[in-house]
């Protein structure tokens, strides 16, 4: 049924009129358009509207309906024909009481239901939120735990070793601060105090601790190996950052050849055993005849002893980065990015584990026969 008031088609002209959009939708949907003109105010269709408009509206006649007379007409049908013939006519059907009892008992399990979904929302939430504050709280408290047992590693660390004034800074793990006590704690003094060999190679353990990596918990107690000496170099400066201060008079190195010779000899180069600790290499060292092919732990738990400055495995068990660069005169381009190793490792010949024994190697390339050990300097 189509309303036609005064200028009520103008719009259509108007690509996105409401008015236009619905009239052409009744078109497609092939719906009957019934124009009606109240009160006779419609003033025409205008010219610049669309064809199928104009044909919609001007298919019927138009219907003159006066809205008073309307009104009056419709209210009186509806009074005559749908609301008096049904008053006190109805009767209450037992039918209809069953069907209304059905449907209030249907609503009332409905309301049962979302009661107690409410609840359990309500429920599900509270134990929720205290889970959240229990959990909070339990960071909370083991954050503060793990804090001050890390001041207090750190002040121990520092304490047992106080005649060297390190200052460790606050950012290190108590993995790490427990790591850093047990070096310090194997340091060996060779030269006086003022140089301290470590009486182990380096570990896997101490090696990827200190540099917050992970590893492989039954090798910890081995010595690393597969790291070049630039890696060995980049391990030892993380050592210092840890230590260091403006007071602290003591750094981490590798030790050069001469160095090296003097600890491995008991600091008696000229007249000292031909592998460190012993003239029997049996005594000493893991090398080819008895290693079985493979390095041993770098902890002195095992039947090999160390020598007299309680250094072990300084012949045999891993090949050990020196601070000395190789240089062959005859080829300096060859030898100039190279440095030197010494002791042997557990596939060496006994004749490659003397003291005086040492070979090249490129100081970017890494070796699973070769690793480190750690010396101590006062600066």
């Amino acid at each position: 049924m189509l309303v036609l008031s005064k200028e009520a088609l103008v719009r259509c002209k108007n690509e996105n009129d409401w008015v236009r959009r619905e009239i052409q939708l009744a078109i497609s949907e092939g719906k009957h358009i019934i124009p009606i003109n109240p009160d006779n105010s419609f003033d025409g269709i205008p010219t610049d509207i669309p064809d199928d408009i104009k044909e919609a509206v001007e298919a019927h006649q138009h219907s003159d309906i006066n809205f008073g007379q309307m009104l009056g007409v419709t209210v009186d049908y509806m009074v005559k024909n749908r609301i008096v013939p049904k008053i006190g006519e109805r009767t209450r059907q037992d039918s209809d009481i069953n069907v209304l009892k059905e449907r209030l008992l249907v609503e009332d399990k409905m309301r049962r239901r979302h009661r107690m979904f409410i609840k359990i929302l309500v429920a599900v939430g509270v134990l929720s939120m205290i889970a959240v504050i229990g959990y909070v709280g339990y960071v909370i408290k083991n954050s503060n735990e793990l804090a001050q047992k890390r001041k207090n590693l750190r002040e121990q660390l520092e304490l047992h070793h106080s005649g060297l004034s390190l200052m460790a800074n606050d950012s290190i793990t108590i993995e790490q601060l427990e790591v850093l006590d047990n070096i310090f704690y194997n340091m060996r003094d060779v030269y006086g105090d003022s140089i301290r060999f470590c009486a182990f190679e380096t570990t896997e353990k101490e090696y990827h601790t200190i540099l917050g990596e992970k590893y492989d918990e039954t090798k910890s107690s081995l010595p690393i190996t597969n790291v070049s000496f630039g890696r060995a170099l980049l391990f030892i400066q993380k050592l210092n950052e840890m230590i260091n201060s403006d007071d602290t008079y003591i750094e981490f190195s590798l030790p050069t050849k001469e160095e090296w010779e003097y600890a491995a000899s008991d600091g008696n180069i000229e007249n000292g055993t031909q592998y460190a600790g012993s003239d029997d290499i049996r005594e000493v060292a893991w090398y080819k005849d008895n290693s079985e092919m493979r390095p041993h732990p770098a902890n002195g738990q095992n039947m090999l002893r160390p020598n007299k400055f309680g250094l072990y495995d300084m012949s045999g068990n891993v090949c050990e980065h020196i601070y000395t660069p190789y240089i062959d005169f005859n080829a300096p381009e060859v030898s100039k990015n190279m440095m030197l190793i010494k002791g042997g490792c557990f596939a060496s010949e006994a004749s490659e584990c003397t003291i005086t024994y040492d070979v090249p190697m490129e100081n970017d390339l890494s070796s699973p026969k070769v690793g480190f050990r750690l010396v101590l300097r006062k600066k």
